[in-house]
């Protein structure tokens, strides 16, 4: 079996950044499924703590060979257990 990981994005923009800004990111889990890990990412400025933007992504465990979704092994669970949110 050769597995990786599919990921879809869902973004907004909140505020345009100034070039070489200072941002902050902080990601999360946000759920945990059978197959799937969501995480959540919230960009701010650094220096004055405004919202820049944020970000859903879900990756989905895939068997590459049999073209379909696979369950998450116990590492993968427990490694996202300590990031959920």
């Amino acid at each position: 079996m050769c597995s990786s990981m599919l990921l879809v994005v869902q973004s907004t923009i909140v505020t345009a950044s100034k070039l070489l800004a200072l941002v902050t990111i902080r990601s999360h889990v946000t759920r945990i499924g059978r197959t799937s890990v969501t995480y959540r990412h919230i960009l701010t400025g650094s220096l004055e703590g405004e919202l820049h933007a944020e970000a859903t992504t879900t990756s989905v465990r895939f068997d590459l060979t049999a073209r379909k979704a696979i369950e998450l092994d116990a590492t993968l669970r427990s490694r996202a257990e300590a990031l959920l949110f």
